[in-house]
């Protein structure tokens, strides 16, 4: 029975262990630091300074709204009155020409009276009397940001989804204001802009969705490095990039690396010990494949001549080669993918773990296993 074995490398990098999205708690922050200014280059209108300011705002609640059809009759009677008092109070109207609104006009108000309560009305929402005070925030048109590195400080994201209001919805906007609520007005899907306020000066600025995420990509890898250096890791930089040194590895700084540090400060110290793991498994699996082998060219030579003792004790093998190798596995998808340890150990071994696991697909296809 003739083998094919295949070999694999993996590449040391944070960013393949995180293939969803991170959200962190608490609010998002955001650091423009000289490094973020050096890397990030912005245009005009990608950033935009933004004004804070108090306004009326009122209450709904429950109450009687115009229908559709009686607010345009509505309509039609103003118009139709403005028409009938400008030539009843005119002292030069004409005595041979009498327009027609000075008939329709009497005529829609007795048609008005016959109008029924809910022919005109339906239940919604109208304006409370009682007036409160809100913060809205407008672009300042007098203001702009040419230099990068005058908005180096700390900032909170107070939203993601903002945009400028074209018109007044009461209750939920007025015109110009910046604002998270209009999409949802609309029912729109999209990116908005991103809403930044300084955390000691408490200025405001909106970001377009490229240069946050361009900050928030340097952040990400600053923040690790952070987090890093506090649990005493070893940095170092390499031809522009920066690796975090573990036990046993060399890790990329990365956002998602970042990500994974907020979540588990613990990480980098799990991944020595995963490490170690695996390397307890590997040295148990290891050993089994000249066992495997025997128990292969026996069958070989023998087939249905083997002996129900060689069957018994290759099956006993083949369980526990099994799920070895399972365990084995499961770290390397679930725990250390992507990863090279520094001294190239495992490397050495993967041949090795790939022949055991072609051994033990022969043997299962034949034990039935």
């Amino acid at each position: 029975m003739k083998f094919e074995f295949s070999t694999f490398k993996t590449v040391a990098s944070c960013s393949i262990l995180m293939l969803t999205n991170l959200s962190l708690s608490g609010q998002e922050k955001l650091i423009i630091d000289d490094e973020v200014v050096s890397k990030v280059k912005i245009n005009e209108n990608d950033i935009k300074v933004i004004a804070s300011k108090e306004i009326d705002d009122y209450t709904f609640i429950k109450g009687k709204v115009l229908t559709y059809y009686y607010d345009l009759f509505l309509d039609s009677k103003k118009a139709a009155k403005e028409s009938y008092d400008e030539y009843m109070n005119n002292p030069n109207k004409s005595s041979s020409y009498i327009p027609p609104v000075v008939k329709e006009y009497p005529e829609m108000l007795e048609k008005e009276k016959t109008f029924s309560e809910e022919y005109k009305y339906k239940d919604g929402l109208v304006k409370s009397a009682n007036k409160s005070k809100r913060i809205a925030y407008f672009e300042d048109a007098q203001k702009s940001i040419s230099n990068f590195s005058t908005m180096k400080g700390d900032y909170e994201v107070i939203s993601k989804y903002m945009t400028i209001a074209r018109e007044t919805i009461d209750g939920k906007f007025v015109e110009n204001e910046v604002s998270d609520k209009i999409f949802k007005e609309y029912g729109q899907d999209g990116e908005g802009s991103i809403l930044i306020k300084n955390s000691e000066n408490n200025s405001y600025y909106l970001l377009s969705h490229d240069i946050y995420e361009r900050i928030g990509t340097s952040n990400f890898a600053n923040e690790g490095i952070v987090i890093a250096k506090k649990f005493g890791y070893t940095i170092y930089d390499d031809k522009g990039y920066k690796y975090i040194k573990t036990k046993y590895y060399d890790i990329s700084c990365s956002g998602s690396l970042n990500g994974i540090l907020q979540k588990d400060k613990d990480y980098l110290k799990k991944i020595d010990v995963w490490y170690e793991q695996r390397q307890s498994i590997r040295k148990q699996l290891i050993p089994l494949l000249p066992k495997l082998k025997h128990y292969i060219q026996l069958y070989n030579v023998q087939r249905n001549r083997m002996s129900k003792s060689d069957i018994l004790a290759w099956s006993s093998l083949t369980k526990s080669a099994i799920a070895l190798n399972d365990k084995e596995v499961d770290y390397l998808v679930n725990k250390l993918f992507g990863f090279s340890d520094r001294c190239g150990i495992e490397e050495k071994q993967n041949k090795v773990i790939s022949e055991i696991s072609e051994y033990i697909a022969a043997s299962r296809g034949v034990l039935g296993l």
